[in-house]
């Protein structure tokens, strides 16, 4: 338990698995650093795929946590995109717990706690104000933009290419299961999320995770529609058929918590 987000974790109390120990520590290695041995590593897309329940959330957050001290070399803070605001209390109570002071962008969230421009080390936000962010459309100044054409487009922007990305539950956004009024979104939400993706990794400029307890992506897949390299894609997936641990093969970090 020596990385750095081991002993954040150790610190806060809150009860964890080895094998979850030993997650963070491959994670660590593979996000927290901008150089390998041989000089500048590639960005990546990470695709964790993990059950309900086994701490994707606490991950985030404790990545969080390490921004905020300056313990990271590869990024300034954690953007936390959530499929809906009525997630975004309990991920909140979580980073309080870890000691965390979270910040969020969402409608209707408390203005105490309202970060538009995305520069506080944490924050949850919602994928429509994500969007508008990362499209230079800021979320403060959508009216001025409209009416005006002008805003400060380069500021959210900016948090966004020096932040962690981690966007959760992203297959509510894949869903082949929908009624037909919602279908056309989808199709939409799905296309924004694959351009948004390819931008920040494909031209290394920062690493996105992508969380899920119900996977619709996978390293073929990935590689496949948004044409990104073996070196560019990581997939955590739970198996079974290896363990118990975290083992790392290949492109996959293969993780068993059964005995």
């Amino acid at each position: 338990m020596s990385s750095i987000l081991s002993n954040i974790l150790s610190e806060s109390k809150l009860k964890s698995t080895n094998t979850f120990y030993e997650l963070l520590e491959v994670l660590e290695k593979e996000l927290f650093t901008l150089n390998r041995s041989g000089g500048p590593r590639r960005r990546k897309l990470v695709l964790l795929n993990l059950p309900t329940g086994y701490g994707k959330t606490r991950i985030s957050i404790l990545m969080g946590r390490a921004a905020t001290e300056g313990l990271v070399d590869s990024f300034l803070r954690v953007i936390h995109v959530i499929p809906t605001r009525n997630l975004a209390e309990d991920i909140l109570d979580h980073a309080y717990a870890l000691g965390l002071k979270a910040t969020a962008q969402y409608m209707f969230a408390d203005y105490s706690i309202k970060t538009p421009y995305f520069l506080s080390p944490f924050t949850v936000t919602t994928l429509d104000s994500y969007s508008f962010n990362f499209l230079k459309i800021p979320v403060a100044e959508v009216r001025r933009v409209i009416s005006e054409g002008l805003g400060h487009a380069e500021i959210p922007r900016y948090s966004i290419y020096t932040a962690l990305n981690f966007i959760d539950e992203y297959h509510i956004f894949m869903s082949n299961e929908l009624v037909s009024s919602v279908g056309e979104f989808i199709s939409k939400a799905t296309t924004l999320l694959y351009f948004i993706v390819r931008h920040l990794v494909s031209n290394s400029i920062t690493d996105v995770v992508l969380s899920s307890a119900t996977p619709t992506l996978n390293v073929e897949l990935v590689m496949n529609e948004l044409g990104l390299s073996s070196d560019e894609v990581l997939e955590v997936t739970y198996d079974l058929a290896y363990g118990p641990g975290v083992q790392l093969r290949g492109n996959r970090v293969l993780v068993n918590d059964k005995d």
